[in-house]
């Protein structure tokens, strides 16, 4: 049976209010993440931003987000997550930013999650759906847009879609950025070595230096 639980992973995050609207760090941010020209390939393809719960990561992100009108497709990670529920969110998540690619991954999402999870191929057909979005984006759309994935700290128990993460990092999006946010760099230190982030080396020393993002300063995700 298809459940869909992929909905509750795709869902934008709305802003708390009040909010302290950290303008350095955005300005930092939106620097790497908004595209000088909508024609042009980004030269940042990948940021970690990382630092502790409760400092602010999500909300700086989506600050950022609605302050500069940048496309953003979201996921979040859960341990609950199957390869079916994030492979499923991804397209979903993608296609609500570019309707054009529907006809593209319907058979994907036409699928049953027990099609996907038991695959026979298995970990080659889901690098193979990564592989679809990533083809299609590169490909067909024009816009820059981030891909924003969080929760990132909670894929420790799920070697194989930490494998997936690895495959799509090694094939980057040519308009897009990839927006990895996690509260730990434990798991991010297994990720390919060929992939660092790029002009932003994490924001962590920034946001624990900021003094907006001390403790005693904390906005809750």
């Amino acid at each position: 049976m298809n459940t869909n639980l992929w909905q509750y992973n795709i869902q934008a995050p709305i802003l708390p209010m009040p909010i302290l609207h950290r303008e350095s760090l955005i300005h930092l941010l939106a620097e790497h993440i908004k595209g000088p020209d909508t024609k042009k390939a980004t030269s940042t393809k990948f940021i970690l931003l990382c630092a502790p719960a409760g400092y602010g990561k999500t909300t700086l992100l989506v600050d950022t987000i609605l302050q500069h009108q940048i496309i953003c497709s979201w996921f979040f990670f859960e341990e609950t997550n199957t390869p079916a529920i994030f492979l499923k969110g991804l397209l979903t998540s993608v296609q609500k930013n570019f309707p054009q690619l529907v006809p593209s991954f319907a058979a994907v999402l036409a699928l049953e999650d027990v099609e996907i999870n038991e695959h026979p191929d298995g970990e080659l057909y889901w690098k193979s759906i990564l592989d679809l979005m990533v083809t299609k984006l590169n490909g067909e759309i024009s816009q820059h847009f981030v891909l924003a994935m969080c929760n990132y700290h909670k894929l420790q128990p799920h070697e194989a879609l930490h494998r997936l993460l690895n495959h799509l990092l090694e094939h980057p999006f040519q308009r897009g950025v990839l927006v990895l946010e996690s509260r730990s760099m434990k798991l991010f230190l297994s990720l390919s070595n060929s992939l660092r982030p790029s002009a932003i080396d994490c924001l962590r020393q920034q946001i624990l230096q900021n003094g907006s993002f001390m403790p005693n300063n904390k906005v809750p995700l």
